[in-house]
């Protein structure tokens, strides 16, 4: 097999969208998350008589988590497409198989 060539800038570009992709996905999952786990723990406490204070930072903290998880997850499914164009690209030109390579695939 030929050795491939692949242009180390034009995918270190591809890696860094993906990875920047990421980024803004956690950003935005921590976004959304936070509220929504700091709204699901008031619901929940607002008429108990508890303070809200110490439930409410640990609803933040866990939807932060949250947050990053699946920001990051969804940013990162965003990205592969980038990086799929990229490698779609860049694949090596179709070649025949030579007949001894034909019975070994």
């Amino acid at each position: 097999m030929p050795s491939e060539v692949i242009d180390s800038d034009a995918e270190a570009q591809a890696e860094q969208a993906v990875f920047r992709d990421a980024g803004i996905g956690a950003v935005i999952g921590v976004l959304v998350f936070a509220p929504l786990y700091m709204a699901l723990v008031t619901i929940a406490l607002v008429n108990h008589g508890t303070p809200l204070v110490p439930p409410m930072l640990m609803a933040a903290g866990v939807g932060m988590l949250a947050g990053v998880f699946v920001g990051g997850w969804a940013g990162t499914l965003v990205g592969a497409n980038t990086l799929e164009k990229f490698e779609h690209a860049n694949r090596p030109k179709h070649t025949a198989l030579q007949p001894d390579e034909q019975t070994q695939g």
